[in-house]
């Protein structure tokens, strides 16, 4: 994954006070949210549009995998709402794999 954007956290400097950026992926990809806890960054979720500020991001449609207990069928959980995200994450762009398409 090619990390696309890095948010650094609320009252982020990075972004201007009165700025809001928004950031899709094209056909084929989605956007990888990823956190750091400790020493290790652990990837959160996808989603395809995200809207950042200087206090946070808002992830549309947000998507985890979930697999079957045997691990040989995986799909798309959709949250019902979108993540509002105030901590520093990662967004990385990812190629679409075939279990991002199906949901549950």
């Amino acid at each position: 994954m090619t990390e696309l954007f890095h948010f650094q956290g609320r009252g982020n400097p990075q972004i201007a006070a009165d700025s809001i950026l928004l950031i899709e992926s094209d056909e084929g990809t989605v956007l990888g949210i990823s956190a750091q806890y400790g020493c290790a960054e652990f990837l959160i979720g996808y989603c395809r549009k995200a809207l950042a500020d200087r206090w946070g991001i808002y992830c549309q449609t947000p998507f985890k995998r979930v697999s079957s207990p045997d691990c040989r069928h995986a799909w798309a959980e959709y949250s019902c709402e979108g993540w509002f995200i105030f901590r520093a994450v990662r967004l990385h762009l990812a190629r679409e794999e075939e279990w991002m398409k199906r949901s549950d």
